[in-house]
Parts: C-alpha cells; structure tokens; sequence
C-alpha cells in the first residue's frame, strides 16, 4: 500500500488561488456598487438630446423677446416724441 504524503506548496498555492478568489470578489462587488449609482449610456445621450432641445427653446424664446423689447421700445420713442 502506498500512502501519498501532500505537499505543504500545493496547501498554500491552494489557500493563495482561495484568497486571490476572495478579492476579485470583493472588487467585483464594490464595482457593482459602484455601477448601481452610475447611468448608462443611453440615459446619459437621452439626456443630453433633451438639455439640447431646451437650450435651442430658451434661444428660440429670448431672440423673439428680444425682438418684441426692440419693437416696444420703439412705439414708446414714437409716443414720447408725438407727445412733446
């Protein structure tokens, strides 16, 4: 009968490879954190179309404000000199 004796190398690159385990999962955990609080990326394009299409609004708004400020400051020049 033959006994097999174990090696003392092969115990501690075992209990190495089952620690090396243990922290790539704990990594892969606080990455999965980590993503949980972050957006994808169509959110984030969705995103950014939208903050866009609002920016080109507030243009679109504040040109025609500004030309009917132009328009009412004129009919005011009108009067105030109509009225002198």
């Amino acid at each position: 009968m033959t006994y097999h004796t174990i090696d003392p190398t092969y115990i501690s690159s075992d209990t190495s490879l089952d620690t090396a385990i243990e922290k790539l999962m704990n990594r892969y955990e606080d990455v999965e954190k980590q993503l949980a609080t972050k957006c994808s990326v169509n959110e984030a394009s969705n995103l950014e179309q939208g903050i866009n299409e609002l920016e080109q609004k507030l243009l679109k708004y504040d040109n025609e404000v500004a030309s009917k400020i132009t328009e009412l400051e004129d009919q005011i020049k009108v009067n105030v000199q109509s009225n002198s």
